[in-house]
């Protein structure tokens, strides 16, 4: 400030503060104007002192007391004005110029590291700089370099170049080998070539991929030299060869296609030859995985066929079958009923038992023969076959028989038989005729009653009866008995049960083959009496007595004749029970019984079952003309009648008559 203006604010200043003392005021302000002082720092006049100009923005004043401004150096500046020093340059920034008021910021491609620099540096090889103000370079990274100095970026690495290191200056020296390639630009390494490809040539940026037919399967290889294998193919780019699959084959190496296999044959995946198809099977088509089994009735004689042949007439086939045979129905047994027994066939196939089931050629004759266990006997067929008689089946279609067997007890039959009656002399003696029906012999008891019958009231009785038995076939004498105990089957008689309880009576046992006998009763010495005369069966329940008969002189009160018969098994019997008389005079018979009438008692309780005078009246006179048992006489009688199991006696008696009858039962089918 100059002195004149000092002087000129001090007058104010006394003027307005210290009117009263104004003389002393005046002293002090002139006094200090009269003395001047030095310029402070950041100040400066051309005498050092005041008055003093502050140093410009871009000058300084160093100390007090100067006597001008200095210029900032370079690599400072100073933005404001009456500063006593500059600021050096940031790191980044720079002040090229003394004077400066400001500082510039290091332009991309330079940096500056230090403070108070008048300039940047450029970036150096390998590194750069792509920001103002950087105070550090940035190394190049790996598959980048920089070749100029003052780079403000990267240059990225070529296809077909790489580079690992950081700070390089160059990419042109390193390629990728054989088996790797550079496909993208800034590559640090080499990519090797993928499983199904190669790299022949180094620089490289993109692999080969296989050629159909060859494959590789390693990484990082320079050649695909490797062919597919027979049984496989592959189209291009493949590591691994592809399995040819079913119903195709490949015989050939190093190809890109499989065949189909051919009509008459197949494949699996993975061929390298078709497989003919074997015989009993075949295949039209091509390209199939399996081979069709021909079809019933169909056949396939060799390997390879494409088709299938039917069977001639007459014959067939299994699936699957290589030739036909004949046609065959099966025949099926089953066995029916609670006994026991086996079946077997001629010829041979059937043995049930435990073979139920064969089969038999188209048109073939079996024949079936059922043989009952010790204790059951054959009932009948049933199914294909009827009846008991032989079964013979044709083999036409598929057929079933059933065979019943029932314990040999169960079946209804006529067991025993027995008639009592006046026993005369010559022509009017007793005569018992029956029927061993079946094919196997059967053991019978015959017995001829007399003296025993006294204790049941009978006042006349045959004194000391004879027995005779005959075969009717030759009317050949098979036994005669007058004293039972005589007889050599005495013990036998004893045991079966049926012995006569006195000794004058008489009895044979005998085993007869199938057929017709008659048993005639007489009296020793000509002796006449009421005799009971009985057949009784002691084997094979099985093997029927069939029919029985009573031929004697019919008389009045109790020289009737009186036939006793029991059915037996656990079902009722239908049976014909006659009683004749005037057609036995053709034969010889002279006094025959005119008008027989018939009673037909149960024993169980003496209730009369039926009776009959005239045979042609009954109610079912048809039926029993069918049974073929009818009497040819229409004064004759007859019953047709189903006997529960039990004992039954027949009664004969004359219409105001006596004379010779006959009484018969026969079992009815």
């Amino acid at each position: 400030m100059a002195g004149s203006e000092r002087a000129a604010r001090c007058r104010a200043k006394v003027f307005r503060f210290v009117p009263k003392a104004l003389p002393l005021a005046l002293a002090v302000c002139f006094s200090s104007v009269a003395h001047a002082q030095l310029c402070a720092t950041g100040n400066w006049s051309a005498t050092g002192s005041e008055p003093c100009t502050p140093a410009d923005p871009g000058n300084f004043a160093a100390g007090s007391g100067a006597t001008s401004e200095t210029q900032c150096f370079a690599g400072t500046y100073q933005p404001l004005a009456g500063q006593s020093s500059c600021l050096s340059a940031s790191p980044g920034f720079f002040v090229g110029n003394a004077g400066a008021t400001l500082q510039a910021q290091c332009i991309p491609g330079t940096f500056q590291g230090v403070p108070g620099q008048a300039t940047c540096a450029n970036a150096d090889l390998g590194f750069f700089v792509s920001t103002f103000g950087a105070s550090v370079e940035t190394q190049a990274a790996p598959g980048s370099f920089t070749s100029v100095r003052g780079s403000t970026a990267p240059t990225l690495c070529s296809p077909g170049f790489y580079q690992p290191a950081s700070g390089a200056t160059e990419c042109g020296s390193l390629q990728p080998g054989p088996g790797s390639f550079v496909g993208a630009s800034g590559a640090s390494a080499p990519t090797p070539a993928p499983a199904g490809s190669f790299v022949p040539l180094p620089g490289a940026t993109a692999p080969t991929a296989c050629a159909g037919g060859f494959f590789q399967a390693s990484p990082g290889q320079a050649d695909c030299s490797t062919p597919t294998p027979a049984g496989t193919f592959t189209t291009g780019g493949a590591s691994v060869p592809t399995a040819c699959p079913a119903g195709t084959y490949q015989n050939i190496a190093g190809q890109t296609t499989c065949n189909p296999a051919p009509g008459g044959s197949f494949t699996l995946a993975g061929a390298t030859i078709p497989v003919a198809c074997s015989p009993g099977s075949f295949q039209p088509l091509t390209g199939r995985s399996a081979c069709t089994p021909a079809g019933a009735g169909f056949f396939v004689p060799t390997s390879g066929a494409t088709g299938e042949t039917a069977c001639a007439a007459g014959t067939t086939s299994s699936p699957g079958a290589t030739q036909c045979v004949t046609a065959q129905f099966s025949l099926s047994i089953a066995k029916s009923g609670t006994g026991t027994g086996t079946v077997t066939s001629a010829p041979a196939g059937i043995s049930c038992g435990s073979a139920c089931l064969a089969s038999f050629d188209t048109g073939a004759s079996v024949a079936l023969t059922a043989t009952p266990d010790a204790s059951s006997i054959f009932s009948g067929w049933g199914g294909a076959c009827s009846g008991s008689a032989a079964c013979n089946v044709t083999m036409d279609s598929a057929k079933s028989v059933t065979a019943d067997f029932e314990p040999s007890t169960s079946i209804p039959r006529l067991g025993n038989i027995s008639t009592r009656m006046d026993v005369l002399t010559g022509n009017n003696v007793m005569i018992a005729g029956f029927v061993i029906g079946g094919s196997t012999p059967k053991t019978v008891a015959i017995t001829a009653t007399g003296p025993s019958l006294a204790a049941f009231g009978i006042a006349n009785p045959l004194p000391n009866p004879m027995l005779t038995l005959v075969r009717q076939s030759d009317h050949a004498v098979i036994a005669t008995n007058d004293d039972w105990q005589a007889d050599p089957n005495a013990s036998q008689l004893t045991a079966s049960g049926f012995a006569p309880t006195d000794p004058r009576e008489a009895g044979i046992v005998a085993t007869l083959p199938p057929g017709a006998y008659t048993a005639i009763v007489s009296g020793a010495g000509n002796g006449v009496g009421v005799s009971v005369v009985g057949v009784f069966e002691l084997d094979h329940p099985e093997v029927p007595l069939v029919n029985i008969s009573t031929r004697g002189f019919v008389q009045g009160g109790n020289n009737v004749m009186i036939a006793g018969l029991i059915v037996q098994g656990n079902g009722p019997q239908q049976v014909v029970i006659t009683a004749t008389g005037p057609s036995l005079a053709p034969f010889g018979i002279t006094n025959p019984l005119a008008n027989p009438t018939l009673t037909l008692v149960r024993q169980s309780d003496h209730a009369v079952i039926g009776t009959n005078d005239d045979w042609q009246t009954n109610a079912n006179a048809a039926d029993i003309m069918a049974s073929g048992f009818a009497p040819t006489d229409p004064l004759e009688s007859a019953l047709l009648v189903t006997l529960d199991p039990g004992a039954y006696t027949a009664i004969v008696s004359g219409v105001g008559g006596t004379g010779v009858s006959v009484v018969g039962v026969f079992t009815v089918p």
